[in-house]
């Protein structure tokens, strides 16, 4: 990839339209639109567009990790009041399975012994 097109890839990236991006980059050509069609289908800036689309939408999606991290900072009472905190504090108990009950009792097979004969 040449660095005009790598210019041109990082304004497209960042909103410019096409023919804009083109000459943003240092491009001069009597028919910018046909130009701009045919340097977005080259295989190198088609590439270069894939590789940037898909950093930048792992980074708008919070993680498992983060999605905790942000709970238990609630839950220690940096964000948002009581209510939040008490909501904070039961989706961080279910994802750690606090509230499970356990009763043996219940789970426990039932046996039926046949000794009654008569």
């Amino acid at each position: 990839m040449t660095m005009r097109q790598k210019r041109f890839a990082d304004a497209y990236l960042q909103g410019e339209d096409p023919v804009t991006a083109f000459e943003k980059a240092g491009y001069r050509e009597r028919n910018p639109r046909a130009a701009t069609k045919r340097l977005l289908s080259a295989p190198a800036v088609q590439a270069y567009l894939e590789e940037h689309r898909t950093r930048s939408a792992s980074r708008e999606v919070a993680d498992a990790s983060e999605v905790l991290c942000y709970l238990t900072q609630v839950l220690r009472g940096d964000h948002g009041g009581d209510r939040e905190r008490l909501r904070a504090a039961e989706l961080l108990g279910k994802r750690h399975g606090l509230f499970h009950e356990e009763n043996d009792e219940a789970t426990a097979a039932v046996i039926i012994v046949d000794d009654l004969h008569g």
